[in-house]
């Protein structure tokens, strides 16, 4: 495996395995919180073809999911985003929207929403991908109430931002203490690139950072920056995903790149010094998701295949880009439900557990995918206190398939909320899925 001044390569070989039981009778950390629509699982037909695809928790325990909603017939298939919002019981709640807790919203194509984040003061920011012509990142930012912000962008309280390189998509979002807020994903030049946008509070591009608001760091190969977050300790802008010739080799690494408030890489960052980390599990790795320490070390998830089926994957790096290898065998963690897995979101609890979330896809004799979680201690191990063994798949349709799973942790009761979407069999679609769990 070639090594370069530019990044840290590492492989890791771990061997952890989780055997999911039957749920035990009395409550414990990791079953389903029945108080949430009286079976800990909700699940909302937005009237089309619905995803749902990332989950942010309010201060006051109310719960915002974002995806998309197809609107078939409008002269063809075309989506717009879709945000919900539920009550602490999982109602839907009618204060948020036209009365009835979800809001659509159109950007003049096709349109996606894959990140969420809730402003100090109660507002929703939501990123993603407009397609026309082009394909551009899309912003919206919605009043407490559910309406568009009007102070947000050119007063319609929608932004969208095209790249010089090519078409972009956005795929992560995150709010720094200023209110600046950090858009990133990827760009598609002569190959794939990580692309970050940031934003005044205000919703235009912020020409403090890189310029013009925009960048792109290339690692050498196709990249995509699937998730971002700030370091606490100083607001520095950690972006993580993935860099490799995936269809052409089938190999893949972890990337990581962290830059400064005015956009430049962040040189005290990583063992060569130019703000990027790449590392893997030896196979197919790819990092989806990523969560901050409050001493500002990362972690990472995804999924790699290096023992041969996909498994969870979460790694840890130290402030200053190095792995830690304390955590978990040198720096990394696999787990296996039993199939193949791939792990989508990642939340940091408050004592410093870490909880995994995905999907295991299906397994013969089923013909389903299911929602899958696991808790990692502090030191990378499974937590067995945790559901049975450290995790657990949970199916959320009574039929079909369930996909992605991204998590957040409630911050008023610790709580652990997993999204995505499952299949409808009666009209044939996709719905949003929301699942709670207890966390003690």
């Amino acid at each position: 495996m070639n090594r370069t001044a530019r990044s840290l390569l590492l492989t890791f070989a771990v061997s952890t395995a989780l055997v999911v039981a039957p749920t035990i009778a009395w409550a414990s950390a990791g079953d389903l919180d029945h108080s949430f629509g009286g079976t800990g699982k909700v699940v909302t037909d937005l009237g089309m073809d619905d995803h749902g695809y990332a989950v942010a928790v309010q201060a006051n325990g109310k719960v915002v999911v974002v995806g998309d909603r197809g609107n078939l017939g409008q002269g063809g298939s075309v989506q717009d985003f879709a945000v919900v919002r539920y009550t602490v019981t999982g109602t839907l709640d009618t204060t948020f929207g036209g009365g009835d807790g979800r809001v659509t919203t159109g950007f003049g194509g096709d349109d996606l929403a894959q990140a969420v984040a809730i402003q100090p003061n109660g507002k929703i920011v939501v990123a993603g991908t407009s397609w026309t012509s082009t394909a551009r990142f899309a912003l919206a930012r919605y009043n407490a109430n559910g309406t568009l912000d009007t102070t947000f962008g050119g007063g319609d309280g929608k932004v969208t931002t095209s790249f010089p390189e090519g078409d972009a998509q956005a795929l992560g979002v995150a709010i720094q203490s200023n209110g600046r807020i950090v858009v990133a994903g990827t760009v598609r030049d002569a190959d794939y690139d990580f692309a970050l946008a940031r934003y005044t509070a205000g919703g235009s591009l912020d020409t403090s950072f890189s310029g013009d608001g925009r960048l792109t760091t290339s690692f050498g190969k196709d990249e995509e920056a699937a998730a971002v977050a700030i370091d606490p300790t100083d607001q520095r802008i950690v972006a993580v995903g993935w860099t490799g010739h995936i269809v052409d080799d089938g190999v893949g690494n972890f990337a990581f790149a962290r830059y400064t408030s005015s956009g430049a890489l962040d040189t005290s960052f990583g063992a060569a010094g130019t703000g990027k980390v790449v590392a893997g599990f030896g196979g197919y790795d790819i990092g989806t998701s990523v969560a901050m320490e409050p001493n500002g070390q990362i972690l990472a998830a995804g999924f790699s295949d290096g023992r041969g089926t996909f498994d969870f994957a979460v790694m840890k790096l130290t402030a200053a880009g190095r792995l830690q290898k304390t955590f978990g065998h040198g720096g990394g963690t696999l787990a296996d439900f039993g199939g193949d897995e791939y792990a989508t979101g990642i939340a940091l609890q408050s004592n410093g557990k870490v909880v995994v979330g995905g999907w295991r896809d299906e397994i013969p004799p089923n013909t389903y995918a299911e929602f899958a979680i696991m808790r990692l201690d502090v030191d990378g191990t499974l937590d067995t206190t945790f559901g049975s063994g450290g995790g657990r798949v949970v199916h959320v349709g009574d039929w079909g398939d369930d996909g992605l799973g991204t998590v957040a942790i409630d911050p008023s009761s610790g709580k652990i909320l997993q999204a995505g979407y499952t299949y409808n069999p009666q009209g044939g679609t996709q719905d949003f899925a929301t699942v709670r769990y207890l966390a003690s």
